[in-house]
């Protein structure tokens, strides 16, 4: 789709069976670059309007692969860059790295109305089947935000971040379980770091943070379980 673009770029490759990819783009000085390297993986991409960056990624690498789900949206918002993996790992410089050992079976959503915002999200499965969530809302400017569940099943993340000039790092790792909440607002900046089962804990690490931030100077929340 364009409402007169003159210089945005797509590109879309799929390799594999019974995949499904949408595809939009409305605005001018867009970079939307979308892989689906699975079988049975659907991805349902958006982008509004100008100056927006997209790398998404799915792969998987057994010969039956549970279903990957990615949605993206961006809605009337310039100059945001955007990384997410499924099958890969994004590493906090931006780079997709691949085990060749991925099952398949995650779900994504974003949504973010906002300029400015640099967002990575990735999940793998590794040596273990399917598990992970996440439902990432933005609805702001200026945030910087890490978000990366890794290997074996369950996990789940929820964050809805509403307010300018945050930044969040939260990390989910190994074995079963894990569940994070996070709800940030107010005027203020918000600085968040989570980081749950990194020792590999067999313990379901739940937290929920409902955070509304009117100190001068900003925020700031730093929780390790493991």
């Amino acid at each position: 789709g364009s409402d007169n673009q003159t210089s945005s770029t797509m590109t879309a490759v799929q390799t594999g069976d019974d995949n499904i990819m949408y595809l939009d783009n409305h605005g001018d000085n867009n970079n939307f670059d979308a892989y689906q390297l699975h079988d049975n993986a659907v991805m349902d991409l958006e982008i509004d309007y100008d100056g927006n960056s997209v790398m998404a990624k799915q792969a998987c690498s057994t010969t039956s692969c549970n279903r990957d789900t990615m949605t993206l949206n961006i809605f009337r918002a310039d100059d945001n860059n955007v990384k997410m993996g499924q099958g890969y790992k994004v590493g906090s410089s931006g780079n997709f790295s691949y085990d060749n050992n991925e099952y398949g079976g995650h779900t994504m959503d974003l949504y973010i109305t906002g300029d400015r915002n640099n967002v990575m999200l990735s999940q793998r499965s590794s040596n273990s089947s399917s598990g992970h969530n996440q439902d990432i809302n933005i609805f702001s400017d200026d945030n910087n935000v890490h978000i990366m569940q890794e290997n074996n099943n369950s996990k789940d993340i929820t964050l809805t971040l509403n307010n300018d000039d945050n930044t969040v790092y939260m990390y989910q790792k190994k074995n079963h379980s894990h569940t994070a909440t996070v709800t940030l607002g107010g005027s203020y900046g918000t600085n968040l770091s989570l980081q749950q089962g990194s020792n590999q804990s067999t313990s379901a690490l739940s937290y929920s943070l409902n955070q509304s931030c009117v100190t001068v100077g900003g925020c700031s929340v730093s929780v390790t379980q493991e």
